[in-house]
């Protein structure tokens, strides 16, 4: 009688875990939860990993490139680039990307802009030119990365160093 009632308890606990492994990796609509990997994949991978966004009225440009999660900001602001580091984590049926390290973001008003991003769905490889959005998790606005080209990307670039040029010339000391 305890080998039966043992045997019972063991197949109810393993039903009950298959049953929240099979939630688990379904989403409402019946495809798989995006993965952390898949995000990632598409950022580094696509585009050779140029992307560039406006967000809050400023145009940003993003280099995702080597495996080690190294991503290179720029963007309008009359700043330098700089180097910080995207980590992917899965947050319930999202993926979270949040930027470490220096990035452009800082010099946008306090309050009004996040440096950790919140997404649940990547567009289909056809229409990865509409561009992947992003929510932000502190303000709710929206991060949609665009593919670019360093061809699109230089030219603005070398304005805005000019200009830096320029007023560092200007300044006195």
């Amino acid at each position: 009688m305890k080998y039966l009632l043992g045997i019972i308890v063991w197949i109810c606990i393993l039903f009950t875990s298959c049953n929240k492994m099979a939630l688990q990796e379904e989403s409402e609509n019946g495809k798989s939860r995006l993965k952390a990997s898949e995000v990632k994949s598409m950022l580094y991978g696509q585009s050779g990993g140029l992307w560039r966004a406006v967000y809050q009225g400023h145009e940003f440009f993003f280099k995702f490139a080597g495996g080690d999660g190294m991503v290179k900001l720029d963007s309008d602001f009359p700043q330098e680039e700089e180097t910080a580091t995207a980590t992917f984590s899965t947050k319930g049926r999202s993926v979270g990307l949040d930027f470490v390290g220096d990035n452009h973001f800082k010099y946008l008003p306090s309050g009004n802009a996040d440096e950790d991003f919140m997404i649940s769905v990547l567009p289909d490889p056809g229409k990865l030119s509409e561009g992947i959005k992003f929510t932000g998790v502190s303000t709710g606005n929206t991060l949609t990365l665009l593919p670019t080209t360093q061809e699109y990307i230089q030219p603005k670039i070398n304005i805005k160093l000019e200009f830096v040029s320029l007023m560092a010339k200007k300044s006195p000391g």
